[in-house]
């Protein structure tokens, strides 16, 4: 997580620490590894439902933040 907030930190983007109830991968992973994730913003915050949708400006931050993460670790 920490790794993220610093991708976020030097792309100039806010970030927040959030429990998850949330299953996805990290659930499986978290047995075995350390795991995060980089939620961005649904319109009107919808999630998980059929009219969920994100800007595509908030789609390529996550993106980049993701790229700037696995950058800290393979570095």
């Amino acid at each position: 997580m920490s790794a993220i907030e610093q991708s976020c930190s030097q792309l100039g983007v806010s970030s927040m620490r959030m429990p998850s109830g949330a299953g996805h991968d990290a659930q499986s992973l978290a047995p075995h590894c350390d795991a995060g994730m980089i939620f961005v913003p649904s319109w009107r915050g919808a999630s998980h439902r059929p009219d969920e949708a994100t800007d595509e400006a908030a789609l390529e931050i996550g993106a980049n933040v993701l790229l700037g993460t696995i950058r800290r670790f393979v570095q």
